[in-house]
């Protein structure tokens, strides 16, 4: 490629919907380039929900045991940098240009054509080889079997959680999807799994079995609870055989962000055999400064306004869960929804409309955005729930400002392309209202946090 603009084009040009399981492209390629994947050790996060997170905290622990650390999650929530981090920070673009036009070249040259993720993962791989990190945590894009990420040998590898998505492509059967989630564990490896349900537990069990993994799981072998808890925050505490550390502090929201904080402490405990600065402080410091947007989310506090990326309907049950116990109302509960056609949308409004008293259905950009007209269809049975269709987000968002009352709540959710074109017009308003205070012109509003 002769500029660095193509490289870009020809990155974002390759269709994110078009998904291709399996690991021969992406190992061919890599061989070429020497193997960096096997090169840093390296964690593995597979699961339906909370594995980004798990990857933020384990991230943020590294880094306060003075270790450098790449981090590859997925999606991103504005810029593809997001997902390519070295001790928090983004690829630059200068470096992604670089690796862009470098990893093109050879895949052409041996004729394969991979997708965005394996693109992606690539990308991921080399930077953190050149970058000489000490450790990589790697998130799952799909399933974990045939994931790009699968290339891996990790140090140790984590299952956050079993539920239904994607099942095109992994299956409707909860043990289906563990099956392939649990297909991440290695040979005489070790693997975390926080499952509740027995039956889906004993797939991911027989699965360590038959590689002679050591298996622990979460409530059983080590465990974590929240000592108290408030609008800002958690304090937790986490304990397994001859170890305990209390009094954690805990910036993210949800009961399934303090068992996604116990496995991501497991995780660190199993790495310090090898990496001995990671210690109490190392823990406290990481998860206390642990930062990962648009999870429970507080933008405004009058009205309250709280952005979630729940995408599933297991996701969608857990938020509505919280906002109930962390945030009591007496004001109206109001939803600011828009979702992508592949989902299970029918099931995730039926459990926000169990929650809220008025639902916007938008339509985020993008050609998989369901339509929001056919959305409404669906609300139209529910009594006692207001509906309305507003496709532009950005419309949505300043009407629900300009009705929502100081003791209301407003969750966005439904897409991580929801969310994404939310936190942009907040930021945008924000720095708006901002420039009109400096500026001497009086600008009403709320102050977002």
């Amino acid at each position: 490629m002769n500029n660095k603009e193509n490289a870009l084009k020809y990155l974002f040009g390759l269709s994110e919907t078009a998904i291709k399981l399996g690991l021969d492209n992406i190992t061919k390629i890599l061989k070429e380039f020497g193997n960096p994947h096997l090169q840093i050790p390296s964690v593995h996060i597979a699961g339906t929900n909370g594995k980004g997170s798990v990857a933020a905290m384990t991230d943020s622990i590294c880094r306060k045991a003075g270790m450098k650390t790449g981090l590859f999650t997925s999606p991103h929530l504005i810029e593809f940098n997001e997902r390519i981090r070295i001790n928090g920070e983004p690829i630059s673009m200068e470096e992604l240009e670089k690796l862009i036009q470098l990893i093109q070249t050879k895949a052409h040259s041996l004729n394969i054509f991979p997708t965005f993720f394996e693109f992606s993962t690539i990308i991921a791989f080399l930077h953190f080889a050149e970058q000489k990190t000490d450790i990589n945590i790697l998130e799952t894009g799909l399933g974990g079997r045939l994931d790009a990420t699968n290339v891996c040998l990790p140090e140790i590898a984590a299952i956050t959680s079993i539920a239904k998505d994607h099942t095109q492509y992994l299956g409707e059967e909860l043990n289906q999807i563990a099956f392939e989630k649990a297909s991440i564990i290695k040979n005489q490896g070790t693997v975390l799994a926080n499952v509740k349900n027995d039956s889906i537990y004993k797939t991911i069990l027989d699965m360590a079995n038959k590689k002679s993994a050591a298996l622990f799981r979460l409530g059983e072998d080590f465990k974590v609870r929240a000592i108290n808890k408030n609008v800002g925050g958690q304090e937790i505490e986490y304990q397994e055989e001859n170890f305990k550390i209390a009094s954690l502090q805990l910036p993210l929201l949800g009961k399934y962000q303090v068992e996604n904080a116990g496995l991501a402490l497991k995780i660190c405990r199993y790495l310090s055999q090898r990496f001995p600065t990671i210690n109490n402080e190392a823990y406290r410091n990481g998860i206390k400064s642990t930062k990962w947007p648009g999870r429970l989310e507080v933008c405004s506090q009058k009205p309250l306004i709280v952005l979630d990326c729940a995408h599933n309907p297991s996701a969608v049950k857990n938020l509505t869960e919280n906002l109930t116990e962390i945030f009591p109302t007496s004001g109206l509960k109001r939803v600011v929804f828009g979702v992508m056609q592949d989902k299970p949308y029918e099931e995730m409004l039926g459990i926000l409309s169990e929650w809220a008293n008025h639902i916007i259905l938008v339509k985020p950009e993008g050609i998989r955005s369901a339509d929001p007209e056919k959305l409404q269809s669906i609300l139209r049975k529910q009594e006692n729930l207001e509906v309305s269709v507003i496709p532009d987000t950005g419309n949505a968002l300043q009407t629900v400002e300009f009705i929502a009352k100081d003791d209301d709540i407003v969750c966005i959710t439904g897409s991580f392309h929801t969310v994404s074109e939310a936190k942009i017009y907040f930021e945008k308003s924000y720095k708006n209202h901002i420039d009109a205070s400096d500026s001497g012109i009086d600008a009403s509003g709320n102050k977002r946090i």
